[in-house]
């Protein structure tokens, strides 16, 4: 019996959980996880506010289980009509939150 999978799922059922209290949605895949949240363009910084510290409670919950979050692999897109996404000044929130 191979307990590895079964191990991971056990550690894997707090995440699901712990986004959702930040109001962050998520979708799991086998060892990946994909956190998300919906606005209009007038609140793209307080989405990122919102994933930001999310991603800080993340990090933390994930080194008290002996985890790592790696950042390198860490992707940040964002969707929607080509009129939507001009309103959001991506190199404000770039300075702002990954500089």
């Amino acid at each position: 019996m191979v307990l590895g999978p079964i191990l991971y799922i056990i550690f894997a059922a707090d995440l699901g959980p712990l986004l959702a209290a930040g109001a962050v949605l998520s979708q799991s895949y086998a060892d990946d996880l994909q956190a998300y949240v919906h606005c209009p363009a007038g609140q793209a910084i307080s989405a990122v506010e919102t994933i930001s510290q999310t991603i800080e409670t993340l990090q933390a919950w994930m080194s008290s289980n002996r985890l790592r979050l790696y950042p390198t692999k860490m992707q940040f897109i964002w969707f929607g009509t080509h009129q939507q996404l001009a309103k959001i000044d991506l190199g404000l929130l770039a300075t702002k939150y990954w500089e």
